[in-house]
């Protein structure tokens, strides 16, 4: 497919988009003012169209590229796809990357073909652009070699990967993991030990986060799970306690998703143990603490969740003042996921509404941009919607958005 091809196939989506009918909890949510989940998700977006691309086109496009991620992650295709088609640097290649995988992944094969030539044509542009860096290319290409990978096009995921670094390289190395004969787990195994004992830190985390995944594909067999999970507590003592904790949070979600809350709460022991020798700033150990609580919720300790929840709170209180006006909304968020996630409704609608206001503390509106999206963001995420109070707030504070940027 050519080209303008391609550039005609994105237009008629565009005019499609323009007609498509709202949907009946589009309709019901309009009529009491509140703003839905692709709402929220096209608020957010427009708040970084308003950015000026001078000097602000890597802060519109790492903010239009979030956006798209969170439109996939609800099955938005369809305006992830105009979004990505709107993003002024390369990661318009990644957004175009990220569709084709979702396309793949969800019986929609026949639609992804102009998507992996629009993400190859952006790659092959900014690998040509001397001002350009290599990585970014790279991720691009990474991404359409795993959806080549996922369609069995061997040949074109070879050459796709062939020049991918450890970094960049990391989700194909998963996907390649994840669709191994279970027999050859052992051998894996070996293979990531050898890693671990490299000390080579990009490699390393490329093979812990294959661990996390693999984690989920054998979690019914006792053996291999315990394997997979002593990796990630203990293969490589060096690791960054932020990172570690990440990973544990992953296979804690995969035992709450199990309904395994004997391991999950063991897992929320080795958290534990991990924020006890950590020495971080609150708007980092807030969030940590919210993860905490939600996966002790899950698993069925609500006496002990509402509690480390109330601890995260209580320290977001004692050390707001202390926390860059830029970062003070982010924890609020945490919280505002935990405690909806936990079934308290009114608290979580509160936290989301402190976060609105925290976002807009800083008088430019750059970090003003990145907040309100990032709160949007949050709430689609967790399947809730804003009351009209904070939607009506949630619109003010976009169409605000001006200089100074």
């Amino acid at each position: 497919m050519n080209l303008q091809a391609i550039r005609r196939y994105f237009a008629l989506t565009f005019v499609a988009l323009l007609h498509a009918v709202p949907c009946a909890a589009q309709e019901k949510a309009a009529s009491k003012g509140v703003l839905d989940a692709r709402e929220l998700l096209q608020l957010a977006d427009s708040a970084f169209v308003r950015m000026p691309l001078d000097p602000h086109i890597k802060n519109r496009g790492r903010g239009q590229m979030m956006v798209v991620d969170a439109c996939i992650d609800q099955g938005m295709i369809d305006v992830a796809l105009r979004v990505a088609a709107t993003i002024p640097d390369w990661r318009k290649g990644l957004g175009y990357a990220r569709c084709a995988m979702w396309l793949q992944q969800h019986d929609r094969a026949d639609e992804v073909v102009p998507h992996l030539a629009a993400a190859e044509q952006v790659a092959a542009a900014v690998a040509a652009d001397p001002s350009q860096q290599a990585w970014r290319a790279e991720r691009i290409l990474a991404m359409v070699a795993r959806v080549r990978f996922l369609r069995g096009e061997m040949e074109a995921f070879a050459k796709a990967s062939k020049d991918i670094g450890p970094v960049e390289g990391a989700g194909i190395q998963e996907d390649v993991a994840l669709r191994m004969p279970e027999e050859a787990l052992e051998k894996w195994i070996e293979q990531a030990d050898a890693t671990i004992a490299s000390g080579q830190f990009d490699a390393i985390q490329s093979t812990l986060q294959s661990c996390a995944k693999l984690y989920r594909r054998f979690f019914a067999d006792e053996k291999k799970r315990a394997t997979l999970e002593d990796r990630i507590v203990n293969g490589y003592a060096r690791l960054p306690l932020q990172v570690r904790a990440k990973l544990l949070v992953e296979i804690g979600c995969v035992a709450a998703d199990m309904k395994d809350g004997v391991r999950t709460l063991a897992i929320c022991a080795h958290i534990e143990s991990t924020l006890a020798k950590a020495t971080w700033r609150p708007e980092d150990r807030v969030p940590a603490l919210a993860d905490l609580a939600e996966l002790l919720h899950r698993a069925g300790d609500v006496t002990r969740a509402k509690q480390q929840l109330d601890e995260a709170a209580t320290l977001y209180a004692e050390q707001q003042k202390s926390i860059l006006d830029i970062y003070r909304a982010a924890p609020l968020r945490s919280l505002a996921e935990a405690a909806w996630a936990m079934g308290d409704t009114a608290r979580a609608m509160e936290f989301w509404r402190r976060a609105a206001e925290a976002g807009v503390e800083n008088p430019n509106s750059r970090p003003r941009a990145d907040d309100l999206a990032a709160t949007c963001i949050s709430i689609v995420k967790s399947g809730a919607l804003p009351d009209a109070e904070l939607s009506a707030r949630l619109r003010a504070i976009e169409a605000a958005l001006g200089a100074p940027w």
